[in-house]
């Protein structure tokens, strides 16, 4: 499907748009009730013209009056070409400059000046306009802009100016990219009788069709929609693609739960974000705002409150971050406007650069410098990477991923090396080095304070880390080391050996020997009499042993290694000679209690040595 070719209408109020806008296409973009009473165009005004080859171009008739500047940025998302609208008679006016310094800052590159009502003022003052007008353009860098003079009423010029729009249409790059994901700003929420909920707004891009699910994006939550059905310009459509204007009925909502500014999207293409880095241009040097400033974002059709912070201009020059009072859901390259907090006048605008940016901090300035040069300078593969790594920490779901880059850069990720699929999860390789760096550190810090440790806790230690990956994401990343080993729930250090003092070592040889005194009765190893310093290193020379595997502890009682080894000859001895055995049988082979004889059996029987068969045991 063919994107829409968009016309935009801007200047001051009373100068002829709307007008002009009928002059053009026949029709009259003005929608609203309170519009047609007062004459004026008080929200976007929506209608279309002919083009000579048949296809349809779209008009948004922007407001032009201070009230509802703010609609502005709700048309200009999506517009091609720009018709900076100046009466004859007046000239230009501040909001003639605010108006054309917003489009500036949205990016519009195509724009021609329309004098209208030209025919109210002679030759003289016509010449004059056009010389005020062109000086306006050439100091914002549009001095190739034509300037059309017109009357709307007579139709003067109106010729021409169709011509123009017809050959930029020609002139402009046109088709869609079915790879492009959807998105839509909403601008108007209804119910409708015998429909339900319906919402309005200009497809940014990608392509909508009928039966498809979306993600709405709300201040508060993320619902699942789907789309019941479309109209593009008033008529019935089974899709709707960027730059059309288009109404869609939603299932699975309700109109209350939405509201304008919020965000139609393909699912998992966006995440709302509190923090963005942006270029910003001043829309006037003499009136620069403070740091930390409250402003108001203009994003799509959503207006956000937030904080400024400007970057140091010897190492971001030109770049600021915004700091949300709510989650926006923007992504890289979208166009914003501020204006200050009040009394409200326009700041400036620009680009977003980073939509999910880390708070900046001035310790870690060359590595948010390091990040945004390569955001800015269209290494796009360098820029993905820094993304991951200063949004996601190194870690990111697939999806996540996708939408940050795109496909084609999580496979060259992972073709180069640089990232890898871990249990769904995209993980960069700095983010794999760092976690089994930190790992490891963390294993030796614990081993500082126990240093007769063998095994530090696996949970422990995955739980210390600055950024814990989930339990299966950190047993794929352990499996890449070659020093770490995973035994379950604990983790060693290949190579680490452990020396005993000579009260160390004393003291493990005295209770190995009282618990062999009976090995298969063996006394509690806590009852054992122990000098004052003994008692000091009593419970790490008993784990030691323990994870030595010279002590089993079986239900709380200890037996040493070399017991259980002897145990384990006589059971099967007698198992192999005579057949099954009971526990009796057992206690008295050994000459010991039940007590001991049942954990004994039964570490046999986990061992897989010997088996239940009703109350005796059998060799497997």
């Amino acid at each position: 499907m063919r994107e829409s070719f968009i016309i935009g209408t801007a200047g001051h109020i009373d100068h002829g748009k709307t007008t002009l806008i009928r002059a053009l296409t026949g029709n009259q973009g003005d929608r609203l009730r309170e519009e047609k009473e007062r004459g004026i165009t008080i929200d976007l005004g929506f209608t279309h013209m002919v083009l000579d080859n048949g296809e349809l171009a779209g008009i948004i008739d922007v407001p032009g009056h201070e009230r509802f500047l703010k609609n502005m940025l709700s048309g200009a998302t999506s517009i091609s070409i720009v018709l900076l609208v100046i009466a004859a008679d007046e000239g230009i006016m501040p909001q003639t400059s605010e108006h054309f310094s917003i489009l500036r800052f949205l990016g519009m590159k195509r724009v021609a000046a329309v004098l209208t009502k030209s025919d109210k003022v002679d030759d003289d003052i016509l010449s004059a306009r056009r010389s005020e007008v062109r000086d306006f353009l050439s100091s914002n860098g549009y001095g190739d802009s034509e300037i059309f003079a017109v009357s709307s009423i007579s139709g003067q010029g109106i010729g021409q100016l169709k011509k123009w729009i017809n050959d930029s249409y020609d002139s402009l790059e046109k088709g869609d990219n079915p790879e492009e994901p959807f998105r839509l700003n909403i601008d108007r929420v209804f119910n409708s009788k015998g429909f339900g909920t319906v919402v309005t707004g200009t497809v940014m891009e990608g392509t909508v069709n009928q039966g498809d699910t979306l993600d709405l994006l709300t201040p508060s939550e993320v619902l699942s929609v789907k789309v019941r059905g479309i109209q593009v310009h008033g008529a019935e459509s089974t899709a709707a693609a960027k730059g059309q204007r288009c109404a869609i009925n939603l299932a699975r909502t309700d109109a209350s739960r939405i509201r304008r500014g919020d965000t139609l999207a393909m699912q998992g293409l966006v995440s709302g974000s509190s923090i963005i880095d942006c270029t910003f241009i001043m829309a006037d040097a003499d009136a620069r705002p403070k740091d930390r400033d409250r402003v108001r974002l203009y994003l799509g059709t959503r207006e956000i409150l937030g904080r400024i912070h400007f970057l140091p201009d010897d190492i971001h020059p030109g770049m600021v971050q915004f700091r949300l009072e709510e989650p926006a859901y923007v992504l890289r390259g979208d166009r914003y406007v501020a204006r200050s907090y009040s009394p409200m006048h326009l700041l400036g605008g620009g680009e977003i650069i980073d939509p999910s940016a880390r708070k900046y901090k001035a310790s870690k300035s060359m590595e948010h410098m390091d990040h945004l040069f390569k955001v800015t300078s269209g290494d796009s593969y360098g820029a993905f990477l820094s993304t991951l790594e200063a949004s996601h920490a190194g870690m990111a779901d697939m999806s996540d991923a996708i939408r940050l880059g795109g496909e084609h850069l999580v496979e060259k990720g992972k073709a180069n090396g640089d990232l890898a699929e871990i249990e769904g999860k995209v993980v960069t390789s700095s983010f794999i080095s760092r976690t089994l760096e930190e790992t490891r550190a963390r294993m030796e810090e614990y081993f500082s304070r126990s240093h007769l440790g063998i095994r530090a806790g696996k949970e422990e230690i995955r739980l210390r880390l600055s950024v814990p990956p989930d339990r299966k994401v950190f047993q794929a990343i352990l499996k890449l080391s070659d020093n770490i080993i995973d035994s379950g729930d604990s983790l060693s250090l290949r190579g680490r050996t452990i020396v005993l003092d000579d009260p160390e070592s004393a003291l493990a040889h005295r209770m190995l020997s009282y618990l062999g005194e009976t090995p298969f009765s063996p006394p509690d190893l806590k009852s054992i009499t122990l000098s004052q310093k003994e008692k000091r290193i009593f419970e790490s020379v008993a784990s030691y042993l323990v994870e030595t595997g010279d002590i089993l502890i079986l239900d709380g009682i200890y037996f040493t290694s070399a017991a259980m080894e002897s145990a384990q000859r006589k059971i099967t001895g007698i198992l192999s000679s005579k057949g099954p055995v009971s526990i009796a049988e057992v206690r008295e082979l050994l000459q010991t209690s039940r007590k001991y004889a049942v954990p004994i059996l039964e570490h046999l029987d986990d061992l897989g040595v010997t088996r239940r068969s009703g109350d005796r045991r059998i060799l497997r």
